[in-house]
């Protein structure tokens, strides 16, 4: 176990205990006969948590009107029992499955609080002679002081998360926080006057009113995030009609996501041919690692059950779902799951996932947020696979496969730039079949074109992983060395050669394996050009050359150990 993990246990155990200690201490000082008050005042407080404005940051609530009003009333010994209490029973009808242990810290972190509010009440009091008469400052003392202690001890627990809730802004929960306790302060004086002045069931009506706003203010709070939720989809589109690539694309999504929907594990799965499986192309998780490591095909575990099925699933509880059962991986480590597949018309593109350590972490409103978000991430994938193919089709010979002529000179002209600003020789070598034409009316074009293929699959097989080959023309083929001098080049330039007069290869309709030779010319840069075109007509005149002699040789554009030199 981690050192964090550790100090994050033992201090949600320091405060659950000191809460536990505490209420022990008030024991002794509750006046039972007071019994049925307490019990109204707790279920007006209990009704207010059950009306509890949920915010991404927090919840808010106008139960500190009935707390102030039980504390000026009976003392810390109700307020922190009935706080006490009202916070875990609420918490457990009205939350959402949080673990006992969550509530068991709310619970005491509320009593600590109390605690420490009340020492400062009675301090300012002492000050300033206002304690005994509802003083303003003492009072304000007291729910500064529960406020700020409240806030201070919920964020130390959950700190070790907090990197993984970016969007959980703090000053956003003062601020909505404050104006809670603003509303409820004056709010519980009145009511704490008017049980005084007249009986219990007058303070009780006038909180109606303050439970009647904070639905209002629910409503509110509830429009506020679905502008949110527009604000990250309208994000999202914008970012699909930009030119970045689809990692970019695929991260800021998931971040995008995260402003609306917090999480703690979040995946993009994109479907890979070459592994026949699904890889993840964004991770934003604590478990990056694990995730990178392993990938996973349909019908493999629950997340390929998802592929299979096309439909999006979400999970409250992986622990209560028999479909987990024999999982493993980082998912059994998250209570909540949303599971969307990426799916087009025909296919199934990839894969969006969404974990978090609570259960019912994930709503149906979370559901069909990213199911949303889940079509623009499978617009995006089509989009640069479609992009992808056309660049290929671009680049490639439709018949070799290699590059065709207008993408070799592009990149040569590049690879010639570099070569200069590092001051490295650029070599390339011409290559044409001997004899081409003769075997094309011999053997039929569609016999001609398998033998172009072959000459180019040998050729790839012999030339290192980095250099480029071409179709050049019709029966020709150029290839480009970066840092090859002349005897480097000529060196591959014989080994093509070579390979290739060896090669048989077979042809439907034709009885005996076919072997075809080549001749190629070489010329370096910067040694025998230093431009572009210079190399290509020096490299052309050594093919010429070469064919002169008969084919099925190598000619360098500058002599090397006696071969011909021209210039």
């Amino acid at each position: 176990m981690q050192r964090g993990s550790i100090l994050h246990i033992l201090y949600t155990w320091t405060v659950i205990l000191l809460g536990v200690f505490l209420l022990a201490s008030f024991a002794g000082e509750l006046d039972l006969d007071l019994g049925r008050e307490i019990l109204v005042m707790a279920f007006l407080w209990l009704i207010a948590e059950g009306l509890t404005v949920s915010l991404p940051h927090g919840q808010l609530s106008a139960g500190w009107a009935v707390a102030l009003t039980l504390f000026l009333t009976y003392g810390l010994p109700a307020v922190a029992w009935t706080g006490g209490a009202v916070t875990l029973l609420g918490q457990r009808l009205f939350g959402h499955g949080e673990p006992w242990r969550a509530t068991l810290f709310n619970a005491g972190q509320c009593v600590c609080a109390f605690w420490l509010a009340n020492e400062v009440y009675h301090y300012v009091g002492r000050v300033t002679g206002g304690e005994a008469a509802l003083g303003a400052l003492p009072v304000l003392a007291f729910t500064g002081s529960y406020y700020l202690v409240n806030h201070l001890l919920v964020f130390l627990y959950l700190l070790p998360r907090r990197r993984y809730y970016p969007r959980v802004l703090w000053r956003e929960a003062l601020k909505w926080d404050a104006l809670t306790y603003l509303f409820a302060l004056p709010l519980g004086c009145l009511m704490f006057l008017l049980w005084k002045a007249m009986a219990l069931w007058a303070a009780a009506l006038l909180f109606i009113p303050a439970l009647t706003l904070q639905f209002v203010l629910r409503l509110y709070i509830a429009l506020m995030l679905t502008n949110r939720e527009l604000i990250a989809l309208y994000h999202v589109a914008r970012r699909l009609g930009e030119s970045v690539s689809l990692e970019k694309t695929l991260d800021f999504i998931l971040e995008a996501v995260r402003r609306v929907v917090p999480y703690r594990t979040g995946v993009i799965y994109v479907w890979s041919d070459d592994r026949r499986a699904f890889v993840p192309a964004a991770v934003n998780s604590p478990f990056a690692r694990q995730i990178r490591e392993n990938l996973f095909g349909p019908g493999e575990g629950f997340i390929g059950w998802v592929v299979e099925t096309r439909e999006p699933e979400i999970v409250y509880d992986t622990r209560e779902d028999p479909r987990f059962k024999g999982e493993a991986g980082f998912i059994t480590a998250e209570r909540s799951l949303v599971v969307i597949p990426l799916v087009t018309e025909n296919e199934v593109l990839g894969l969006f996932l969404l974990g978090a350590r609570w259960p019912h972490a994930f709503s149906e409103r979370s559901l069909s947020l990213l199911t949303i978000v889940g079509g623009q991430a499978a617009v995006a994938i089509e989009n640069t696979r479609l992009f992808s193919q056309i660049e290929y089709l671009a680049q490639t010979d439709p018949v070799t496969g290699v590059l065709n002529r207008r993408y070799f000179l592009l990149r040569f002209q590049a690879e010639c730039e570099r070569a200069s600003e590092k001051d490295e020789p650029l070599a390339v070598i011409l290559a044409d079949i001997d004899d081409f034409g003769r075997f094309n009316e011999v053997y039929g074009p569609l016999v001609g074109d398998a033998a172009l293929r072959e000459v180019a699959r040998v050729l790839r097989n012999f030339l290192r992983g980095y250099d480029l080959l071409a179709r050049y023309g019709g029966d020709e083929f150029a290839a480009l060395l970066p840092g090859a001098a002349e005897t480097v080049a000529y060196e591959t330039a014989e080994r093509l050669r070579s390979a290739v007069e060896r090669h048989l290869f077979g042809v439907e309709g034709v009885a005996e394996p076919l072997r075809v030779r080549i001749s190629l010319g070489v010329a370096v840069f910067p040694s025998d050009s230093g431009s572009l075109t210079g190399v290509i007509q020096k490299a052309s005149r050594a093919l010429k050359e070469a064919v002169g002699r008969g084919g099925n040789t190598v000619v360098l554009a500058a002599g090397v150990k006696g071969v011909g030199y021209f210039r």
